[in-house]
C-alpha cells in the first residue's frame, strides 16, 4: 500500500478541482471526478488520475468505475513517482486516445507540464 498524498498534493488538487467544477460542472459541460476512482481505458492498465473530466455527452462511461477515456486527465507529480507518471502514464493515456490536454503539476517547482492527447508521441511542454 502506498502512503496517502501530502497536504501540498491535496492543496493543489483542491485548487484545480475548484476551477474545474466552476468551468465544467457548473456550466453543464461535464462532470469532474477525483481519486480514488479507477479508470479503465482501452489499451492500458487501470489508472487512477488525481482528477479527470467526463463530458456530458460521454457520461455513459461512468459506471461503478470509469469504463472509457475521460476528456481531461490531471496528474499531480510527487518526487517519488514523477518518472512513472511522466513516462508510463503519458504513454498509456496516449495509447488509450485521451483526446484533450493533460496537465501535470510538478509540486517541487510548481511548473505545469502539458501534453495534448492522441498520438503515443505526445510530448510535454513546460509552462511557468
Amino acid at each position: 500500500m502506498s502512503t496517502s498524498p501530502s497536504s501540498f498534493h491535496q492543496w493543489i488538487t483542491k485548487r484545480i478541482a475548484r476551477v474545474l467544477l466552476a468551468q465544467i460542472d457548473d456550466t453543464g459541460i461535464g462532470e469532474t471526478f477525483w481519486a480514488p476512482l479507477g479508470v479503465f481505458m482501452p489499451g492500458c492498465d487501470p489508472v487512477q488520475p488525481d482528477l479527470f473530466v467526463v463530458r456530458t455527452d460521454e457520461l455513459a462511461i461512468v459506471q461503478t468505475r470509469i469504463e472509457g477515456v475521460p476528456s481531461l486527465l490531471v496528474e499531480i507529480l510527487s518526487p517519488s513517482n514523477s518518472s512513472a507518471d511522466t513516462d508510463v502514464k503519458r504513454h498509456a493515456y496516449a495509447r488509450a486516445g485521451a483526446p484533450l490536454w493533460r496537465f501535470t503539476i510538478r509540486k517541487s517547482t510548481r511548473a505545469r507540464l502539458c501534453a495534448r492527447g492522441g498520438a503515443d508521441t505526445a510530448r510535454f511542454r513546460r509552462r511557468a
